[in-house]
């Protein structure tokens, strides 16, 4: 059997003064004026689990919703699938306004939606939410989309 070897020499010991770590320099340069430097910093809630990012974007307010979907393609598509925006826009309702809107968007049919919407909305974004009328959240996603397509119409004077 082999035995070990003792080294009791300093030669391979650190040294009592640690060395700085040198930080690699972020590329710089000057826009408008003003000395620019980029930094990659990853973002972390993209390392989270689907459910535990779809959790968390609940918590934020409509404003913070709108934010986040301009930060990069993956959020923007994500907030946009887990139908964040609409649920953060509902949510600033008071509870017997929102169970209100519920119940009375329930209470229609297609074709009393299809004429509510022809306004406002073009005939495949009708149908899109037409065929989405059996998921949970449709009198979120219907209502805010009614809205938002009457805040883009110009109005006539």
């Amino acid at each position: 059997m082999e035995s070990v070897k003792n080294n009791s020499s300093s030669d391979g010991l650190l040294s009592s003064t640690p060395e700085q770590l040198q930080m690699e320099e972020a590329p710089t340069g000057v826009i408008a004026g003003r000395e620019v430097s980029v930094y990659n910093n990853p973002c972390l809630l993209l390392d989270f689990p689907v459910e535990l990012e779809s959790t968390l974007i609940r918590y934020l307010g409509f404003r913070e919703v709108v934010c986040l979907a301009k930060v990069c393609r993956y959020l923007r598509d994500f907030i946009k699938e887990d139908k964040a925006l609409e649920r953060a826009w509902i949510r600033r309702f008071p509870s017997p306004h929102k169970y209100q809107l519920r119940t009375t968007i329930k209470t229609k049919d297609e074709q009393q939606i299809r004429d509510w919407l022809q306004p406002f909305a073009n005939t495949d974004t009708i149908e899109s939410l037409i065929k989405q009328r059996a998921t949970t959240h449709f009198p979120a996603q219907l209502l805010f989309t009614n809205s938002k397509l009457m805040s883009e119409c110009e109005t006539s004077s």
